[in-house]
């Protein structure tokens, strides 16, 4: 037997975990997107309902004046005795005629929809099922399990060398709401606590736009040189979208990067990082807006999902990683 574990890399691990992240964002946001695209049909259907009745509703009526018209014509005699012509009451009598078979048409083909996308709708949550619950539960564990595991190895890689600075500040994103660590501070709420205020990508689809661009945090020097190494090399295009949920006197701030919901969407958020979460209503802003006012916070906008960014006093405190880590904080302590 050896006398010491054998650890040549455990880079492998925080490679799975990123995967694992990555995953289940993707398919949580799938799923939730799909059945909410299914829940907008169904709402739909029901509204054409109703539309539809009242519009056939209308076509009788049409049906029964053009009706009338065309008899006036038909047995009645002008001021002169002679017969009048009808050509025109006819044709305006077809048309309502036609009208009144394609609401009716309508009408049947709701109603005999609606039933059909409900059962649509309870067979999907059947069949995906499985995958919340391993979404919801076999993956929180698995990714705890892993990040113990990293820990673990570093712990025992600094034992043989120089401490490591990393240090895990909460779960990944797409498991912010299996856990609610806190602060060893308590100036500020952990990435995990803030991950859980983030909005779901079927509210981020639905938010108004916005122009106003509030007040934002500057960026220390030192943050943006730890940020370097984890910046994707395109940055978001100028018309891409993020979502703020801001009042604008706020004295926190936090940035997370989720999935895009769609290619115009950068996938960041912006929200307050207070105490408490805010009231604002969520609003969309485009990236070149915010680029303008704050080129180098529009610089961490490069960071990859699953990150996130947190400031206070006006200027960002702590950067989070997607595997969780904190790879920058102020060394004042949140401000």
């Amino acid at each position: 037997m050896h006398d010491q574990a054998d650890v040549r890399s455990f880079q492998a691990l925080e490679a799975l975990r990123i995967a694992l992240v990555k995953f289940a964002d993707t398919a949580a946001s799938a799923v939730e997107s799909t059945e909410g695209v299914g829940n907008e049909t169904l709402h739909w259907l029901e509204n054409q309902a109703g539309h539809w009745k009242a519009e056939t509703r209308k076509a009788r009526e049409w049906s029964e004046r053009a009706k009338d018209a065309y008899r006036q014509k038909i047995y009645f005699s002008d001021a002169t005795g002679a017969k009048q012509s009808a050509i025109e009451e006819m044709i305006d009598m077809r048309k309502a005629a036609a009208r009144v078979e394609v609401c009716d048409d309508k009408s049947r083909a709701t109603a005999r929809n609606k039933p059909l996308m409900r059962r649509e709708i309870d067979q999907y949550r059947g069949s995906t099922g499985r995958l919340k619950g391993m979404l919801d539960r076999e993956i929180p564990v698995t990714l705890a399990k892993l990040a113990q595991a990293i820990q673990n190895l570093e712990a025992y890689a600094a034992a043989k060398s120089e401490p490591m600075t990393s240090r895990i500040d909460g779960p990944p994103p797409s498991m912010a709401n299996h856990a609610t660590p806190t602060d060893s501070d308590g100036a500020l709420p952990d990435a995990a606590t803030l991950r859980k205020r983030t909005p779901k990508p079927q509210v981020r689809r639905k938010a108004a736009r916005s122009s106003a661009v509030p007040p934002l945090p500057d960026v220390p020097p030192d943050a943006r040189e730890a940020a370097a190494r984890l910046l994707e090399d395109d940055p978001p295009g100028r018309y891409d979208a993020l979502t703020l949920a801001l009042t604008g006197d706020e004295p926190a701030l936090y940035l997370e990067r989720l999935t895009p919901a769609d290619d115009a969407d950068t996938g960041w958020h912006v929200g307050p990082a207070t105490a408490e979460p805010g009231t604002a209503p969520v609003v969309t802003l485009t990236h070149g807006k915010l680029a303008a006012k704050a080129p180098h916070l529009a610089e961490l906008l490069r960071l990859p999902v699953g990150s996130c960014v947190v400031s206070s006093g006006g200027a960002v405190c702590r950067i989070v990683d997607p595997l969780g880590r904190v790879i920058w904080e102020d060394a004042d302590g949140d401000r």
